[in-house]
């Protein structure tokens, strides 16, 4: 798996775990969205790229 779906699935995956503070959820949430917005600005935002990002976050239990 290449490193920018590993920290996408990970930032996915840490929101979800319980007994996460507020704070580090924020945090989270602000990387991911950091994550994409760089994403999309060096690819594009109708690029191959977003479209997976998008397709993973609306299932991120799908397969690669």
């Amino acid at each position: 798996m290449d490193p920018v779906t590993v920290a996408i699935i990970a930032a996915i995956s840490a929101g979800s775990t319980s007994g996460v503070t507020d704070a580090t959820k924020k945090a989270i949430v602000d990387g991911y969205e950091g994550l994409k917005a760089l994403l999309k600005k060096k690819f594009g935002t109708n690029s191959d790229a977003a479209e997976a990002i998008e397709k993973l976050q609306a299932n991120p239990e799908s397969p690669g």
